[in-house]
């Protein structure tokens, strides 16, 4: 039996708001709750902090793909964004490279629902598996009417989603 579906879809609003990013080394591990799904933003180590990523508009998302082997969990974590093509835009990439390298980013993430997330740690391995640059790609087939972008994408592995910030 199929039953009513009275209630109005309200408006959907996805996608990345703000992203903030930080090397893995500068920032102390979160205190998370006793269901592991929230934690508390983590303090910055020393005169660290966290740098905002202004990407160009509706161009960040977040994916979190989960797979299974042999009974275990594995989760990909993808945060994407565009960047415009500036003097300074290939110094921004090579300084995310060169934070990857070092021991990898964390980054705070707002969606546009209003909901923050932490990506690049886990309750379990901390930061053993933070995100870490994937080969970035500049889009210089744009239109006429475009101008060419970076397209920048960080990734990880871990056995968790993402924990919700609670602030």
């Amino acid at each position: 039996m199929i039953r009513s579906f009275n209630r109005a879809c309200g408006s959907l609003v996805g996608g990345v708001a703000a992203i903030e990013l930080i090397e893995a080394r500068n920032v102390a591990l979160p205190e998370f709750d006793n269901s592991l799904t929230h934690c508390i933003m983590p303090a910055t180590v020393g005169y660290a902090e966290w740098a905002t990523v202004d990407c160009l508009p509706s161009s960040g998302s977040y994916i979190q793909t989960p797979t299974v082997s042999n009974g275990m969990t594995e989760i990909h974590h993808a945060l994407r964004f565009e960047l415009p093509v500036r003097e300074d835009t290939s110094q921004f990439v090579a300084s995310l490279a060169e934070a990857s390298r070092l021991g990898g980013l964390v980054a705070r993430v707002r969606l546009n629902t209003g909901l923050e997330l932490l990506v690049g740690v886990s309750p379990a391995l901390g930061y053993e598996q933070p995100l870490r640059l994937a080969p970035a790609r500049v889009n210089v087939e744009a239109e006429r009417d475009e101008r060419p972008t970076v397209y920048v994408m960080l990734e990880c592995y871990t056995e968790s989603y993402a924990a919700v910030l609670n602030n």
